[in-house]
C-alpha cells in the first residue's frame, strides 16, 4: 500500500509529465501548421493550376471547421460547462470578438483590390496584422483542445491546418500580385503564423493553473471555427456560378464535415 506522502510525491511527478506531453503536442501542432501553411503558399503560388484547386481546399476547410466545432468542441464545452451562461457567454463573446477584429482591420486598411500604387506600403502591414490575429486565435484553439484531450487536439489541428493553408496561399498571392518580393512575402507570412505559438503558450500557461479558464476557451474556440467557416469561407464559395464546380465545392464541404464527425 502506498503511504500518503508517497502518494503525494507520485501525484506531483505525474502532473508535470502530463503538462509536458500537452506542451509537446501543442508546439508540434502549431509548428506543423506553420510549416505546412508556408510550404503550401510557396507551392501554390508557383503552380500554374493553383487557382483551380484552391476553391476546393477552401470548401474542405469550411466543412472541417464546422464538423470540428459541432461534433467535438461544443459537446465537450457542454460536458464541462453545462448549457447555461458559462457556455453561452464565451460562445457569444467569440463571435463578437472575431467580428470586431475584422471590422477594425477593414476600417484601418483598404482592401487589396483598392490599394493604389502609392499605397502599397500599407499592404504588407495589412496582411501581417490580419494573419497574425488569425494565427494567434488558431494557436489558442489548438492549445485549448489539447488541454481537453489529445484526440480533440489532433482534430482541431487538422481543421486549423485545412483553414490556414488556403488562408496563407491567399496572402502570398495578394502580396505577389502587388509586387512584394517573394522572399519578403514569405517572411511576412512566417511572422504572421508565428503568432500561433504565442497564443498556444499563453493558453498552456494559464490553463495549467486555472482549469476553468481553459474550459471557457473551448466555446470561444468553437465560435472562432464557426465564424471563419460561415463568415469568411462560405461567402466566397457562394460567388461560384458554374453548376459543376458548385456541386464539387458542396461535396467538399460535406466531406470535410463528415470526416470530422466520423472521427
Amino acid at each position: 500500500m502506498i503511504s500518503a506522502p508517497e502518494s503525494a510525491r507520485l501525484h506531483v511527478n505525474i502532473m508535470p509529465a502530463a503538462q509536458t506531453a500537452q506542451l509537446i503536442y501543442t508546439i508540434s501542432s502549431v509548428m506543423l501548421v506553420t510549416v505546412a501553411s508556408l510550404g503550401g503558399a510557396v507551392t501554390f503560388t508557383l503552380g500554374k493550376h493553383s487557382g483551380q484547386v484552391l476553391p476546393y481546399l477552401v470548401s474542405l476547410a469550411a466543412g472541417a471547421l464546422l464538423g470540428t466545432a459541432t461534433a467535438h468542441l461544443i459537446p465537450e464545452a457542454v460536458h464541462q460547462l453545462g448549457t447555461g451562461p458559462a457556455l453561452i457567454g464565451p460562445f457569444l463573446a467569440g463571435f463578437i470578438v472575431f467580428f470586431l477584429f475584422e471590422k477594425l482591420l477593414s476600417l484601418l486598411y483598404q482592401s487589396g483590390e483598392c490599394i493604389e500604387k502609392s499605397d502599397r506600403r500599407r499592404l504588407p502591414l495589412n496582411v501581417l496584422s490580419g494573419g497574425a490575429i488569425h494565427s494567434l486565435i488558431d494557436g489558442i484553439a489548438i492549445a485549448t483542445a489539447y488541454l481537453t484531450n489529445t484526440k480533440v487536439g489532433l482534430l482541431t489541428t487538422a481543421a486549423v491546418l485545412l483553414h490556414e493553408v488556403p488562408h496563407h496561399i491567399g496572402d502570398m498571392s495578394v502580396l505577389l500580385y502587388y509586387e512584394v518580393p517573394r522572399r519578403k512575402a514569405l517572411l511576412l507570412n512566417l511572422f504572421a503564423t508565428g503568432a500561433s505559438i504565442l497564443g498556444a503558450i499563453a493558453v498552456l500557461l494559464v490553463g495549467s493553473e486555472r482549469g476553468s479558464v481553459a474550459s471557457s476557451l473551448i466555446p470561444f474556440a468553437a465560435a472562432n471555427f464557426i465564424y471563419i467557416a460561415t463568415a469568411n469561407l462560405m461567402p466566397a464559395l457562394q460567388a461560384e456560378r458554374d453548376p459543376y464546380r458548385s456541386v464539387r465545392q458542396v461535396a467538399c464541404v460535406v466531406m470535410g464535415a463528415l470526416v470530422m464527425l466520423i472521427l
